[in-house]
């Protein structure tokens, strides 16, 4: 009996190491997902594309623009390593700012996509 106790003991050890290595790993994905999860839950997207198609795009990408030269000038590092090439900070900053951009507008995609395809929620499907 003592034996199962140590076995289920050592089990419940490694499950540990399991659960805490797979947090190491995960733990610099937490912002990503809740930005990701805001633009899912809390945008209506069917009324946000309607504004940004009435010319709300433009004061979209001049916060994006001023938001990338803020951050350059916030950080002003020469040049960062992508890999084994190395990339200037303007670059680098435009390709966050486009990043978390395409992740907004995917997290609208799916959203429309789940409204028009599910009966009972107010969907996209015809246009607005």
């Amino acid at each position: 009996m003592s034996e199962l106790l140590t076995e289920i003991a050592n089990l419940a050890a490694a499950f540990g190491g399991v659960l805490r290595a797979a947090a190491v790993v995960l733990l610099p994905f937490v912002p990503l997902l809740a930005w990701a999860a805001f633009w899912y839950f809390a945008v209506d997207w069917v009324r946000l594309r309607s504004t940004l198609r009435a010319g709300g795009l433009v004061p979209v990408l001049v916060l994006l623009v001023v938001a990338v030269a803020v951050a350059v000038a916030v950080d002003p590092v020469a040049s960062r390593q992508f890999g084994p090439v190395p990339v200037s900070s303007l670059v680098h900053k435009i390709g966050w700012a486009a990043a978390m951009s395409a992740v907004a507008l995917l997290a609208g995609a799916a959203q429309i996509s789940r409204r028009s395809a599910t009966p009972g929620i107010r969907g996209v499907v015809g246009g607005d």
